[in-house]
């Protein structure tokens, strides 16, 4: 896609007309999902403008992808893991897989990197790690839909520009708000380890795990929880986006089977397209889980602006 950029150029009125389109979905899941704190315009910029960054960087990535590049002392190569995935594998249903659970660890902990490096000095609760993941996946979202709103009209297909317009800002871009919102969840439980650690002692909750690791290596508990939960949200927010864009493009039920069985299925199972079953259920129930984490007490709690983090070394006795 990122050659379709370049081509900006060629169509400048179609280009800026495609920027307008992707804005639409945009303040529209804005408006949805914002909280009413007090976050300054210029916080929300930057984490969309860094959510925005980071498609960049994936898609300069993908586009260089087996060429060699020259730098003055040395040369690098980028390597096209979908590539090495299927000259070790095949063409099979693991490796499909695979290459679709690297796309998502790579878009989501870029999406949840910029965030951090943007934002995480202002983090006063767990909501506002949330939030801010979620304006970062607009900004993600937003430049992606340029690209394929502009490679449409490249093509001169603009029939399908509507149907495309519609897949992309109501399902597309709420799946990068649903990873990156549970990611950021996750992450904000583990920035704020300290007092969510001692409040949920206080309500008789015991954090097996990082009791558990601090007995044994006598690291701090907030530091084993924080690495936990961070760890914790990559792994849901990379499961989550690589088993959606795997479902898709096996498609239907049929297609999926035919990898594990050579017996056909009933056609009225084997048609089944993953997405009629998949976007409706994604749409609402990811919709409610992420209201019920922006209305969590425990998320909504103020915490208060860290201002040094607690380092990574064995506590003392």
């Amino acid at each position: 896609m990122f050659d379709t950029f370049l081509r900006a150029g060629e169509k400048p009125i179609e280009f800026v007309s495609c920027i307008l389109l992707a804005l639409i979905p945009v303040v529209v899941w804005y408006l949805i999902f914002r909280r009413k704190h007090a976050h300054k315009w210029t916080h929300v910029l930057l984490t969309f403008i860094a959510g925005m960054f980071s498609g960049a960087i994936i898609l300069t990535y993908q586009y260089f992808w087996g060429q060699n590049i020259g730098m003055v002392f040395f040369s690098v190569t980028p390597e096209n893991f979908s590539q090495n995935i299927q000259a070790s594998l095949g063409v099979t249903v693991l490796s499909y897989f695979l290459i679709y659970m690297s796309v998502g660890l790579i878009e989501e902990y870029a999406k949840h990197w910029v965030v951090k490096k943007a934002d995480e000095r202002i983090f006063e609760s767990v909501d506002d790690v949330i939030e801010f993941s979620i304006i970062a996946a607009l900004g993600f979202s937003f430049l992606e839909n340029i690209g394929y709103f502009f490679m449409v009209i490249l093509r001169d297909d603009m029939e399908t520009l509507p149907s495309l317009f519609l897949v992309r800002s109501v399902f597309v871009v709420f799946i990068h708000i649903l990873c990156s919102g549970i990611y950021g969840y996750f992450y904000g439980l583990g920035h704020f380890a300290s007092p969510v650690l001692a409040e949920r002692e206080r309500q008789g909750k015991l954090a097996y795990i990082p009791e558990i690791v601090h007995r044994i290596t006598h690291l701090k508990k907030s530091t084993v929880f924080r690495e936990q939960m961070a760890t914790y949200g990559l792994l849901v927010a990379m499961t989550l986006h690589g088993l959606y864009d795997f479902l898709l493009e096996m498609e239907t039920i049929g297609n999926l089977a035919s990898y594990f069985t050579e017996t056909p299925m009933p056609p009225y199972l084997a048609e089944i397209k993953f997405h009629v079953l998949m976007l409706p259920m994604m749409l609402i129930g990811g919709y409610l889980y992420l209201m019920y984490l922006l209305r969590k007490k425990e998320d909504q709690e103020c915490f208060g602006q860290l201002k040094i983090r607690e380092e990574y070394v064995p506590a003392k006795h």
